[in-house]
């Protein structure tokens, strides 16, 4: 009975030492050091598509014509293009004209543009910009 006295309490500890021991990641010794090797996350911000599309807009419109604000859809954007007052020819001829090109920073975060003419407060057919 002497004999097993000792042994059963280093199993004891033994024991009691791995259930009671700090995980391997909460050591401090592996932690990294303020800011070193630790994961990177996307900083940057992300583009404001509706800036972007107002921005261009302001841009690329011609004078005497405006543009309303984008509004969201459940697959794309779309943006009311206004001709003046007086104008003549073709509202959906001319706001074709004015699909961004594929390298320009409005497609950054989309893929599919609806604008849509107005012209004598009457709305024309959609067109549908994509990019490519």
């Amino acid at each position: 009975m002497r004999r097993a006295a000792p042994l059963l309490a280093s199993c004891w500890l033994a024991l009691g030492g791995l259930c009671w021991s700090p995980p391997a990641g909460a050591q401090p010794a592996d932690r990294p050091e303020a800011g070193h090797d630790r994961p990177r996350y996307n900083l940057e911000e992300q583009p404001d598509v509706q800036a972007n599309l107002r921005n261009y807009c302001r841009d690329r419109v011609p004078a005497g014509w405006w543009c309303e604000d984008p509004v969201k859809l459940d697959y794309a954007y779309k943006v009311v293009i206004h001709a003046p007052l007086g104008w003549r020819g073709d509202p959906y001829g001319a706001v074709l004209n004015f699909c961004p090109p594929a390298d320009d920073q409005v497609w950054r975060n989309l893929d599919l543009l609806e604008l849509q003419p107005n012209w004598n407060n009457v709305l024309g057919a959609l067109v549908t910009c994509r990019r490519e």
